[in-house]
């Protein structure tokens, strides 16, 4: 919303249309979403359930899918900024990734105090990826005819491969020892 309130009031949004948008994302994004927790209330949530061992890892091919389609739009259209830049966006984004989940996992634990690890650790991790997930659709429904799709992509294409490589090697392993800390401290060891 922010950044198509951006492109209509600045005015460098010709060809955007705010209505025009939300109705193709109510259809693209939202009415599915409706519709799949509707059908939590009926027969077809114990489908689902037994379903579950083939539809999680489906789920993750979907997301992985969506990722390459845009990586592969992107690198074929290329990304309309120099190498230079590139990197100079790459490290923001690492430097902003690593501060917002420090700043995310210090305010649960203020915030939140009663809140145990493995909820902060799945908050943390569920968050983030729910961005890239309505993130794409998102903007290539709302300014897909803009030749400078790449260039608006290249932040959210950017910060995903930041998110699993730094996500999955510096912070699930001390995650999971903490976690394990925590645990073994419950069960009445490590006293």
């Amino acid at each position: 919303m922010w950044i198509l309130m951006y492109f209509t009031l600045s005015g460098s949004g010709q060809g955007v249309s705010l209505l025009g948008t939300l109705i193709k994302l109510g259809k693209v994004v939202i009415l599915p979403m409706v519709i799949g927790q509707l059908c939590r209330l009926t027969p077809l949530l114990e489908v689902a359930e037994k379903l579950r061992s083939f539809s999680k890892p489906f789920s993750s091919w979907l997301l992985l899918a969506i990722v390459f389609n845009t990586f592969s739009d992107t690198f074929l259209i290329g990304f309309g900024i120099s190498g230079t830049l590139l990197a100079q966006l790459f490290a923001a984004l690492l430097v902003s990734y690593l501060s917002l989940v420090a700043l995310f996992w210090n305010l649960s634990g203020q915030l939140f105090p009663g809140l145990g690890l493995r909820r902060r650790c799945a908050g943390l991790f569920c968050a983030t990826q729910k961005t890239l997930a309505f993130g794409i659709p998102f903007i290539k429904t709302a300014l897909g005819h803009r030749p400078d799709l790449s260039v608006i992509l290249a932040p959210l294409l950017l910060y995903a491969p930041i998110q699993l490589v730094f996500g999955s090697s510096l912070l699930v392993p001390r995650l999971r020892e903490m976690i394990e800390k925590e645990e073994e401290v419950e069960d009445g060891g490590g006293i």
